[in-house]
């Protein structure tokens, strides 16, 4: 269950916070789970504070070859997969490879942006 690895990106989002951006990806399964309404009720209850995207058609997952929730993909500056980790146990493993990784990447080109939290509210 994807729930239960928050923790663990939450703290790496602590613990890197120069080099790495974090982004969700809700494949659902149940009609109700692609909803996008129903996604930013559970954002907002699991205190998700990096963007999340809704890939109600399996876009992203057809085009990783995703299998299973969770997966995990570490796609490095310039756009390769150099990481793919499915299911929970290896989160420990995964965020350790992580925060090497951004260790010993060169500098980015890329300036990192935070979005204001207005970005996650609904519009009218």
């Amino acid at each position: 269950n994807c729930m239960h690895i928050l923790p663990a990106l939450h703290q790496l989002e602590e613990d890197v916070p120069e080099g790495l951006v974090v982004v969700g990806v809700q494949s659902g399964k149940f009609n109700n789970e692609k909803n996008s309404d129903n996604i930013l009720k559970a954002v907002t209850r699991y205190n998700i504070t990096h963007p999340v995207i809704n890939d109600q058609n399996y876009d992203m997952w057809n085009a990783y070859s995703i299998i299973c929730w969770p997966t995990l993909v570490l796609i490095n500056p310039a756009g390769k997969v150099v990481l793919i980790s499915i299911g929970e146990s290896d989160v420990d493993k995964v965020c350790r490879f992580i925060k090497d990784a951004v260790k010993l990447a060169p500098p980015s080109k890329f300036e990192a942006v935070p979005l204001p939290s207005s970005s996650f509210e609904k519009s009218a």
